[in-house]
Parts: structure tokens; C-alpha cells; sequence
């Protein structure tokens, strides 16, 4: 991806707020990802600053970046809450994503070159190994970003990566690949892989095929995570000591056998940056 369409697909609130406030955004989005910071809980800018060691100018910009990426939802420029999605407004969400990633798939068909197919297949020169890890699961999600990434960037409109990122929102996107189990991981990765050579192969109604597939699969065990997120909503304010990044998801129960996941990494927001990662298969 050249420069020029690194500053058109990316916005100030993606960009790196430097490894300070980039440690402190991860360590939030896990709290809220695990519901140790639940739904509806508030979070003031000033007290989570004093919490974490920073300056208050710097825990706005997190809170920034969070409600951008959809984890928050701001009451005021020193306030916000988790976010909390009812089963109707999760269900509006997954179809608004949906019909986006669509027609993203369908305006990719006749721009896609041969470059950027092979940056799809490098994206997911990847197989998951029993046992599932959480290294696995992060390295998926970041797989998953830079292969939508990709098909994006063929687009070439600004405009549509704000919708992405409102449609579809990277928390959105962390709670359905964190609700997956092994099977729902391999099948989506397996209709991502189809979809190149469908892509290759100019092929709208194939895609579109694969694109209800994936969604009808993953939809209900996004739902029932949903659920359980739900029934430790509260109104009250969060616990700031922010501490070990690997507690185990409060929404999970006891006999799901669901694969772990960490507290992760910033998404990279160029294919450079990607490679950059080294990511293991």
C-alpha cells in the first residue's frame, strides 16, 4: 500500500497515541473484551489517568480512539461507558456489516490486480494448529484486518473506510472472532481463503455466497456471547487498577470450550506495517 493511500484509509484516532497511551488503549479494550470492565460501566478520563500513571490529555485520546473503534460510548469529553449492545441493536449491527463488507467484496471485483490478490493470500498464508492459542486467535484478527484492509484500500474511498468503521467497527470484530469456537475459526478462515480465487474469478454471485455463509454461521454464537456480555451489564463505575492482561472472559462459562485470547496488539494500517509484524503461521 503506497503512502498516499496509507493517509487516505487511515483516521487521527487509528494512528499510534505513541507506546504509552497504545499500552493503555490495549489494556482498556482487554478489560472491556473480558467484561471485567462491563457493559455500561463508567469510565472517567481523569481517574483512569491517575490510575495508569498518565497525563489526562493522554487517557482522552484513548477514550477517543476506544469510542471510534466502538469499545466506548462518550457521555462527555472526561466520561464514557462501555458499550452495550442489545440482542436487536447487535443484530442491526451485524447486518449493517454485512451489507457493507458486500459491497466492498463487489466493487473489489473489477479493481483487484494481481498485486493485490497477492497480498490476500500472503494475509492468510496461515492454518490454525490444535491446540487453538490466544497467539493463534490474535494473529488471526490481525490476518482478518489487513485482508479487508486490502480490499478496501482497491476501493480508493475515504468516505467508505469511515463507514467501515462505523458499520462494522473493530469491536465488533473482536467479539465475533473471540466468540468462535474451532470449528467457526477454520470456517471462516476457509471462506476468506475461497473468497480470492472468487475475487480472482470476478465471480459477484460466488462472493456474495461465501459472504451470507460465513455471516449465517457466525451470527449465532456471536448472539449468545452477546447474552452472557449482557447479564453483567451495570450502571456503576469501573475498578481502575487495571491488572493482569490475560483474566480469563467473565461471560464464558464454565464448560465452553472456546479458545483463550490476550490482550493483543494495534492493528497495523499498511501492508508495510503488516509485514513489519512478522506474524508466525
Amino acid at each position: 500500500m503506497v503512502g498516499s493511500q496509507h493517509k487516505m484509509l487511515s483516521f487521527e484516532s487509528e494512528q499510534s497515541l505513541g507506546p504509552t497511551g497504545d499500552s493503555l488503549f490495549l489494556d482498556v479494550r482487554h478489560q472491556i473484551l473480558t467484561a471485567h470492565f462491563a457493559p455500561r460501566q463508567l469510565i472517567d478520563a481523569a481517574k483512569l489517568a491517575a490510575a495508569a500513571g498518565v497525563p489526562e490529555s493522554l487517557s482522552r485520546a484513548v477514550f477517543q480512539a476506544l469510542s471510534d473503534h466502538g469499545y466506548l460510548t462518550m457521555q462527555s469529553a472526561e466520561a464514557a461507558r462501555v458499550v452495550h449492545w442489545t440482542s436487536q441493536q447487535l443484530v442491526d449491527l451485524i447486518e449493517a456489516c454485512h451489507d457493507l463488507i458486500g459491497l466492498a467484496i463487489d466493487k473489489c471485483m473489477s479493481r483487484i490486480d494481481e498485486e493485490g490478490l497477492s497480498h490476500l493470500r500472503e494475509a492468510l498464508d496461515f492454518g490454525f494448529r490444535d491446540p487453538i492459542t490466544a497467539g493463534q486467535v490474535e494473529a488471526f484478527q490481525i490476518r482478518w484486518w489487513i485482508f479487508f484492509h486490502t480490499i478496501i484500500s482497491t476501493i480508493e474511498v475515504r468516505n467508505f473506510r469511515k463507514m467501515m468503521l462505523t458499520g462494522m467497527p473493530p469491536a465488533l470484530r473482536r467479539r465475533v472472532i473471540t466468540a468462535l469456537d474451532g470449528e467457526g475459526l477454520r470456517s471462516m478462515l476457509g471462506d476468506m481463503t475461497k473468497l480470492i480465487d472468487t475475487l480472482a474469478a470476478r465471480d459477484t454471485a460466488k462472493g456474495r455466497a461465501l459472504l451470507d455463509h460465513q455471516f449465517a454461521a457466525f451470527t449465532p454464537m456471536v448472539s449468545v456471547a452477546n447474552e452472557g456480555f449482557n447479564t453483567l451489564a451495570r450502571e456503576d463505575e469501573v475498578d481502575y487498577r487495571l491488572g493482569m492482561t490475560s483474566f480469563a472472559p467473565l461471560f464464558r462459562t464454565k464448560d465452553a470450550h472456546l479458545p483463550r485470547f490476550d490482550r493483543g496488539m494495534r492493528e497495523p494500517l499498511s501492508w508495510a506495517a503488516f509485514k513489519a509484524l512478522n506474524l508466525r503461521t
